[in-house]
């Protein structure tokens, strides 16, 4: 039977492979969190501002764009904890 790992180079090959798979899994785990916080965020600053203000346009707006940075700013700070 054929005992592949005991040979040196093959060794060498799949310490390569592995780290070479750490990096990529290190690129893709980037930015999974930033904008679904945002949106999240933006939909909670819609529905507090329209049951607080009611239908004022401006108050809406600024709601929206307010709690959606604070979603974005909480997602990019759990992202580059992680």
């Amino acid at each position: 039977m054929a005992q592949s790992h005991h040979r040196k180079k093959h060794k060498e090959h799949l310490q390569h492979f592995q780290h070479r798979r750490e990096q990529v899994a290190g690129i893709s785990k980037k930015g999974k969190s930033t904008w679904p916080l945002a949106i999240i965020g933006g939909i909670a600053g819609l529905l507090i501002v329209y049951l607080t203000v009611g239908s004022n346009t401006i108050g809406i707006i600024a709601g929206v764009v307010i709690a959606g940075a604070i979603g974005y700013y909480i997602g990019h700070r759990m992202d580059t904890a992680a």
